[in-house]
């Protein structure tokens, strides 16, 4: 007899799974209490789990909304408190996701219903979106219906810190809801802390826009006080130190302006010529592209502006030029260049070498010439870094190869 139980609801279970609203319906007329508790299938120490949890989060809204038809509580949460609705969001169809958590919600489940450890649906569709890559549709229609992004677990994470290092997506989303940019864990941090891990721009951008204070501090684990240009030193993301240095972050106490500036670049000899080439804005450069059509054209207007910022090519001024059969983008930037064939950059290049932003994988050349199947490989490319010393111009000549990571052959 104990067995017979058993194997129904494995049959149950299975059902749900493969999303058969048949099958389910069909074992249902023969189940004596649908709230009934037992081991969740895949993880026993989970023993607090039912078949409403189990069609949340492994199966379609058809089959929620039957188990709603017959009687299933709503409000029957797992051993650690999640309730169907957490597990909903959770649910790795991006599609039923966001239906089941919409129907959840107006049969009356609590939008904001917390677990032991103070985690709700947000948090869940937040770790749906990192675990499983999700879009943030399941987010969007718990925001909307009310989900707090405020709410914090008990160690103080709030959903916004989790999203930093997961979607820049549903950080915006969790902002556009009024997400508090500044809000603490328990040991002080601030979402932007976790930016200086990664390299996204996008991120670290927003939060600032959203009143981020970029001069937060908080204790480590050693009790000393640290901000988030120490981490983003500390990770050796010249990106993100740059941008934090530029929105008005204060230089940590124990790094002097020096040591800033020398972390900028590879070696000395780049600093020097850094130095020596003088004020911001008198570095010249040109892309000259021979016989392109209206199409190219085009393309290379929009690609070259989107990287005109800071992060990009630090433009100060720029140009476009028709002259006959060549189309010429000139420019004045505020970085240096350096190359050579053998050259191996990191992280330190990229505030201050505009090759860096020339070259490599998703960079100009791959993203802005390469991979737009508009066959810029078939044309004759030239970039030509112009120095203007006194009297004298100097200029070097460097024929582009349009691939996935890019070169430059110097001409003279």
């Amino acid at each position: 007899m104990v067995f017979g139980l058993f194997s129904k609801k494995n049959d149950i279970l299975n059902g749900i799974e493969n999303k058969d609203v048949d099958e389910v319906t069909s074992y249902l007329k023969k189940l004596k209490n649908i709230n009934e508790i037992f081991s969740r299938p895949d993880n026993k120490d989970e023993n607090s789990w039912s078949y409403l949890v189990h069609a949340s989060k492994f199966g379609n809204s058809e089959i929620v909304q039957l188990l709603l038809d017959n009687g299933s509580d709503i409000n029957k949460k797992d051993s650690s408190g999640k309730s169907s609705l957490y597990w909903a969001s959770l649910n790795n169809d991006d599609t039923e996701s966001a239906r089941i958590c919409s129907l959840l919600i107006k049969k009356g489940v609590d939008v904001n219903a917390q677990a032991h450890d103070g985690r709700t649906a947000v948090f869940g569709a937040v770790v749906g979106i990192k675990n499983y890559q999700k879009n943030t549709k399941t987010l969007e229609v718990l925001l909307k219906a009310g989900g707090d992004p405020n709410i914090q677990m008990t160690s103080g994470t709030s959903a916004l810190y989790l999203a930093v290092d997961t979607s820049v997506e549903a950080v915006k989303m969790l902002l556009k809801h009024k997400a508090n940019p500044n809000i603490e864990t328990i040991d002080g941090a601030t979402p932007l802390f976790q930016v200086g891990f990664n390299d996204n721009i996008d991120t670290v951008s927003a939060l600032i826009k959203a009143g981020a204070d970029v001069n937060h501090g908080c204790l480590n684990e050693n009790a000393v006080m640290i901000y988030p240009l120490d981490v983003s030193i500390d990770e050796d993301n010249q990106l993100i130190t740059e941008y934090l240095m530029e929105n008005g972050a204060k230089f940590p106490t124990n790094i002097s302006q020096l040591e800033i500036d020398v972390q900028a670049f590879e070696n000395q000899g780049q600093k020097d010529s850094h130095d020596e080439l003088g004020e911001e804005g008198k570095y010249h450069y040109e892309f000259h592209f021979k016989d392109i059509n209206s199409k190219q054209v085009k393309s290379l207007k929009s690609g070259f502006e989107g990287y005109t910022w800071d992060m990009g090519f630090a433009v100060t001024d720029f140009e476009f030029k028709q002259e006959g059969d060549l189309f010429k983008i000139l420019f004045e930037s505020k970085k240096f260049f350096y190359y050579q064939d053998d050259e191996d950059f990191d992280d330190k290049d990229f505030a201050q070498n505009i090759a860096t932003r020339i070259l490599g994988k998703e960079q100009f050349i791959c993203s802005e010439l390469w991979s737009q199947d508009l066959l810029f490989e078939e044309k004759e490319i030239v970039f030509i870094e112009l120095q203007t010393l006194e009297d004298d111009d100097e200029k070097c000549e460097w024929s582009v190869e349009v691939s996935k990571y890019g070169g430059l052959d110097q001409k003279r």
